[in-house]
């Protein structure tokens, strides 16, 4: 690639700009967030950081680009409006998006039929879903071997083009992953019995004995059973506050 544009320096798009510097797959790799502690650039998996995407476009070249959307879900929501207005500027090759869940991002992409662009992005923007992750938070936890071996849901859509499908299922070979087709209206209901409701458990226990006089018992006479099912908890919680509020109509009949 020409360009690799990364929206989010978090754990995800960190990791993302380390595999493609490592494996040398983008000439320029450029991360947009407002958060200047999140530098990927200082780190050294970056060429360029903007705080956002209207500052890329105004101060940078925008030709030949890829663009992965790896910031949490309700920004990913909020940007395709945005892309789909400035849709003539940029003219992606292919565009992904990495969210936990789907399902505001599907009611965003309704509200492009009001732009002219809207199809355009559509038949360009492949959702997508890497199986990785860690406990660990932020750019500084990125990792270039993230994706290695790890499957990563392609939750093409109808309007789709062949060539951006294709396009994104090998940008995800290329950093180790193993693409496998999942539909999309299928996705947070699978996501939610196999992801988020573990989590939901975890954060549950964790908050539980922390809350209770075992709380410092727990932590010194713990066993294995009990880290394992609790290491999900030291996950960002903001980031997953985000996820089970979107995935709420599906995560709600797995605690009846």
């Amino acid at each position: 690639m020409e360009q690799l544009v990364i929206l989010g320096a978090g754990l995800i798009g960190g990791s993302v700009a380390a595999a493609v510097r490592a494996k040398g797959l983008a000439r320029r790799i450029v991360v947009i967030d407002p958060d200047p502690e999140q530098s990927a650039r200082r780190l050294g998996h970056a060429d360029e950081q903007f705080e956002s995407l209207a500052a890329w476009v105004e101060r940078s070249c925008v030709a030949s680009t890829a663009l992965v959307l790896a910031a949490p879900v309700p920004v990913i929501a909020a940007t395709l409006p945005w892309l789909a207005s400035h849709f003539h500027l940029i003219s992606p090759a292919w565009v992904t998006e990495l969210g936990s869940t789907k399902h505001a991002f599907q009611a965003s992409l309704k509200t492009l039929d009001d732009h002219a662009a809207g199809d355009a992005l559509r038949a360009c923007l492949v959702p997508t879903h890497p199986m990785a992750g860690s406990e660990a938070s932020g750019v500084g936890a990125a990792n270039a071997n993230l994706f290695q071996g790890a499957r990563v849901l392609v939750c093409d859509l109808p309007e789709n083009t062949p060539a951006a499908v294709a396009a994104v299922e090998s940008f995800w070979l290329s950093l180790g992953g193993q693409p496998t087709r999942l539909p999309l209206q299928d996705h947070d209901a699978v996501l939610a019995a196999i992801s988020h409701f573990p989590h939901l458990l975890a954060y549950g226990l964790a908050s539980m004995l922390a809350h209770t006089p075992m709380g410092g018992l727990a932590q010194t006479l713990h066993g294995g059973g009990l880290r394992d099912t609790t290491r999900i908890a030291a996950s960002s919680a903001t980031l997953w506050a985000d996820i089970l509020l979107d995935n709420r109509e599906e995560l709600l009949p797995l605690m009846g």
